[in-house]
């Protein structure tokens, strides 16, 4: 239960980080949307962190667009990930 928690909070602050850039340069929802080629509403969602996996090639155009490290958007998309294997390898370095 905690990993599952963990997972939506890595995924809400990866929309949070989305929608602090998104505002610094002014832009509305639909602003970024034309421009993005993504739709309003999935963009919404990414940035309240209603999707829990957001395609990858959406955070390759929002870190274009709003100058974000597409790398640092990919560490929030797959923590979960980074977390299981950080365990394993750990367990085994005995």
């Amino acid at each position: 239960m905690l990993e599952r928690k963990r997972g939506k909070l890595n995924i809400k602050k990866l929309g949070e980080i989305i929608k602090i850039a998104r505002n610094k340069l002014n832009l509305t929802l639909s602003d970024l949307s034309r421009i993005s080629d993504i739709s309003e509403i999935e963009l919404w969602l990414i940035e309240n962190g209603k999707i829990k996996k957001p395609k990858c090639v959406f955070l390759f155009r929002l870190s274009n667009i709003l100058n974000l490290d597409y790398d640092e958007l990919l560490k929030y998309r797959f923590a979960s990930f980074y977390r299981k294997k950080r365990l394993r390898n750990v367990k085994y370095n005995l």
